[in-house]
Order: structure tokens, then sequence, then C-alpha cells
């Protein structure tokens, strides 16, 4: 579940990340294109820095993953290529973002933004999921309640043994 949830995540992060990122905003993107002040810089590259220090931890979180549950290895070592390929993508984006004179401040106001939308859907998606536990959960007490009531029903009273099974079960 954990998998799932880490890898709808990043989906999610990836595809708002994505479109976030297309749209070109005038108060954001200078008119022409001039090198970043040293300060400036020195953000971007923290931004990037960060970009690839968090997509090293998500794999290294999925490769441990993998050595735990040898039965799903195969499909998070697809999930990591395909991690990997959407990352140089997504970092490829925010690097031209720079080179067309977005500022790093925007470019974190997006990435806030995305996280916060990440976990506005996946809490959607637990309490989703929570739902119907409770619902398999209620079916299950209900479909309980009519055996026990079927065996009480039951005519046990020649059958002794049957009897016995009956109370053993209720």
């Amino acid at each position: 579940m954990k998998n799932k949830f880490l890898i709808t995540g990043l989906a999610t992060a990836t595809l708002l990340s994505t479109a976030a990122l297309t749209q070109l905003s005038p108060s954001v993107y200078a008119a022409t294109t001039t090198q970043p002040s040293a300060e400036e810089k020195a953000k971007q590259d923290e931004i990037l820095a960060n970009f690839d220090k968090a997509l090293a931890e998500t794999i290294k979180e999925l490769e441990e993953e993998a050595k735990n549950d040898p039965d799903s290895a195969e499909s998070i070592k697809e999930t990591i290529a395909k991690l990997k390929a959407e990352a140089a993508k997504e970092r490829a984006k925010i690097e031209d973002g720079f080179k067309t004179g977005k500022t790093a401040d925007a470019t974190e106001n997006e990435i806030e933004e995305i996280a916060k939308e990440e976990e506005a859907a996946e809490a959607e998606e637990a309490k989703a999921e929570e739902e119907a536990q409770k619902e398999f959960l209620a079916n299950f007490d209900k479909a309980l309640e009519d055996a026990i009531a079927e065996l009480k029903k039951a005519d046990t009273q020649n059958d002794p043994e049957l009897a016995k099974q009956v109370e053993d079960a209720i």
C-alpha cells in the first residue's frame, strides 16, 4: 500500500509539475534572457540539488522495498526506471525554465503548490480507502450475523453432534 501511495504521489507530482512548468507567465519569465545574479544562481543550484536529493531518497526507499519484497521486486525496478526517466525530463524542464529567466522563488512556489495538491490528493485517497474498509467490514459483519441467524434456525434437536458444531461456530 505504501508503494502504491508513493508511486501515485510521484506520478501526480510529475504531472502537476509538468503542467505548471510549461505554462509561461509574464511575471515569472523575463522578456529577455539574462544571466542570473550570483544569489539567484545559488538558489537555482539549491533547488536542483534538493530535486536530486529527493529523487535519490525515493529511489533508495524503493530499492529497499524491492529487497524486502522479492515478489514485487521486478515491478519496483520498472517503477524506478520510469521514475528516473520522468525525473530527468522534469529536471530538464526546471533547468530550461531557469535558462529562460524563471526565478528560483517562482519555481519554489510552484513546487510548494504541487506538494499541497499532492498532499490533498493523498488525503482524499486515504479517506476513500478508509471508507472502502468500513464498507467491507460492515458487509462482513452483516454476513456474519446472517450466518449466525441461519445456524440458530438449524434443526439440531435430533443431532447432538450438529448441535455441538453449531454452538462452537456461534
